[in-house]
């Protein structure tokens, strides 16, 4: 498996929100950890999801 670290874009630079994420749940629209936390992604659009570089790519809704 995977971990992927989730990013917002602000101002042409990315943050990093968080990182060892496992999966996301869209239904729920929350990123899940690999421990099972789950990370509210609420104010967040989904982007992209870079698979090389393993990072999931967001930015904030206004």
């Amino acid at each position: 498996m995977c971990e992927f670290r989730l990013v917002v874009l602000e101002n042409g630079e990315e943050k990093v929100i968080d990182s060892n994420i496992a999966y996301l749940d869209l239904e729920r629209m929350e990123a899940v950890k690999l421990g099972g936390e789950r990370i509210s992604l609420k104010g967040y659009q989904l982007k992209a999801i870079d698979f090389l570089n393993h990072k999931i790519l967001t930015i904030r809704v206004k």
